[in-house]
Parts: structure tokens; sequence; C-alpha cells
């Protein structure tokens, strides 16, 4: 969390109070400037579960998230931002489905969406990620060119995250870091909407977020670097997370087949073919009304 004092308390609570309740909480600061500290070391002081870590700056969202990620030894993790509320069967829903689906690497739950102050805002689901394929090409295929926003924040294998690069220094580093969990084993999803996604004027991403600003909330390492354009690094990075991924080189291969057509496909015959329909819509003029 970074400056998180507006809805970090609720967002505590709807997790300390989980059906599910063996388990560790561990709060780390990026350097927050605001009440934030105050509020967790609330929390450290009323619940022996609950560990704090204060930072002197902000170095970024990716540290902050693999930080928490180092922090534990728990063979489950799950990560969770300072505004996003869990309905109180989360946890238990979701360690359900890993005990008894071994080849599952990470459960996550479908999305209620709520404002600021708590009211029901848009109902359309922004991802549906329920990959079972038994092959990591497979589930490649069908995560490129998708958003599978939420599924980070779902209940994972430690050991196999572990073999993920964990959180990139970059825009998109979500849907980069997704594709790596599909990678080491099935990715399921829980229909029932245990996950509360808040939106509001402070959050770090909107449609309207340029990839500049996104990569420095990121990193603020990025403010003074170079830009690669958004789709060509987010293509590098899934290439460079399929070679980490440490599969046989036959599915290595196929994997890297997948995201070259991804590449030749999404961002370019697709992206020629949206091209020419734009300027052909451009270019036709209504022949105006005889007299």
């Amino acid at each position: 969390m970074y400056n998180g004092e507006r809805y970090l308390g609720r967002a505590i609570e709807t997790l300390l109070n989980q059906t599910f309740a063996d388990f560790t909480l561990c709060i780390s600061d990026n350097g927050s400037t605001d009440g934030t500290a105050d509020i967790a070391r609330l929390y450290v002081a009323a619940d022996l579960r609950v560990r704090f870590e204060s930072h002197t700056e902000n170095r970024g969202a990716a540290w902050n998230f693999n930080r928490v990620f180092t922090t534990g030894t728990a063979p489950l993790f799950k990560w969770a931002a300072a505004d996003d509320l869990h309905e109180p069967t989360f946890l238990a829903r979701c360690i359900e489905v890993i005990d008894r689906e071994p080849e599952v690497s990470v459960v996550y739950c479908a999305t209620r969406y709520i404002d600021a102050n708590e009211q029901p805002t848009f109902s359309t689901a922004l991802d549906d990620f329920h990959r079972r394929e038994a092959r990591p090409h497979q589930r490649l295929h069908c995560l490129l060119g998708t958003y599978p926003m939420h599924v980070m924040f779902g209940v994972g294998r430690r050991p196999l995250m572990a073999k993920t690069r964990l959180w990139g220094s970059f825009a998109s580093a979500d849907r980069v870091l997704v594709s790596e969990l599909a990678l080491q084993g099935q990715i399921f999803k829980i229909d029932d909407r245990l996950f509360v996604r808040r939106f509001h004027d402070e959050m770090s991403w909107y449609p309207e977020t340029s990839q500049r600003d996104y990569a420095i909330w990121y990193d603020p390492r990025n403010a003074n670097g170079i830009m690669v354009p958004a789709n060509l690094r987010r293509g590098l990075e899934y290439a460079r997370g399929v070679r980490h991924a440490g599969l046989s080189v036959a599915e290595e291969r196929r994997c890297h087949t997948e995201v070259l057509r991804h590449a030749l496909w999404f961002h370019g015959l697709l992206a020629v073919n949206r091209r020419i329909r734009r300027l052909l819509s451009r270019s036709r003029v209504k022949t105006p009304a005889s007299a």
C-alpha cells in the first residue's frame, strides 16, 4: 500500500473476518506520507496474525508486491490491495478448491464492483479466465489478448508462484504475471462474487491512464527512462516468461509459437485491419439530401 488511509481499515477488516482464520496478514507500507502506518499499527496491536513493515520511500508497486511475497513461508499465498474487499468465505472457498485440485496453481473468485462509498457500480465482468487445459501452451493461447485483471488476487501455491518472475517493473506487469502463473498450472475461477473491487478517483489505473504513468506506478525509476512501446514490451516479457518457466524443450517451443502467433495476429494483421476500417469509415461522405 501507499497512502492508503482512506480505505485501509475496511480492507483489513474483511481479511481478518474470514471464516478461514489460520493465516498471517503481512502489511507493507511503501513510504506513505499520510496516516496509513498509524492505522496498520492499530491492527498489529489488536490481532497477533498481523505483521507490519514500514519503508522509508515509495519504491513502486512492483517492489512492494514482491516484498510481501518474500516475507512469508506458508504453502499458500495471496496478494491484496489496500482498497479492495473480500467476502467472509473468500479464503475458505479458494483453499477448498486447491485442496481437491492438484493441477491448479491459482484459484480466484468472480468480482463485484463498488465505488468510493461502497455503492454498487457497473456489473460487467472484466475478466473470465477459468483455464483447465492440461498443457501450458493451451492455457497461454487462451490468455493472450485478454485482460485477466483479478487472477493475481486469488490464492496460489507458493512453490509454483515462486517459479514465476513475480511482478515486473513495467506497464501491464499483472498480465504478464498471470501468463506465468498459467504456465505453472491450471487457473480456477469460482463463479460466486466473493472479491470486491473498489473503483475510485485515486486508484492506480483507468482506461485513460497513460502507459508511462502506469509504468511509473509500478516503478518510479521509469520516470527517467526511455519507454519501450507497451505492446512490444509486453510481447518481449511474455517470451521471457516462457523462457523462465522451466518447461520442456517441446512445450517451451509451443509456448513461444503462441506468443509469436499473438504478436503477428493481434498486433499485426488485426491491427492493420482495424486501421483500414477506421480510414474507410472516415472517408465515407454522406450524400446531402436532395432539395
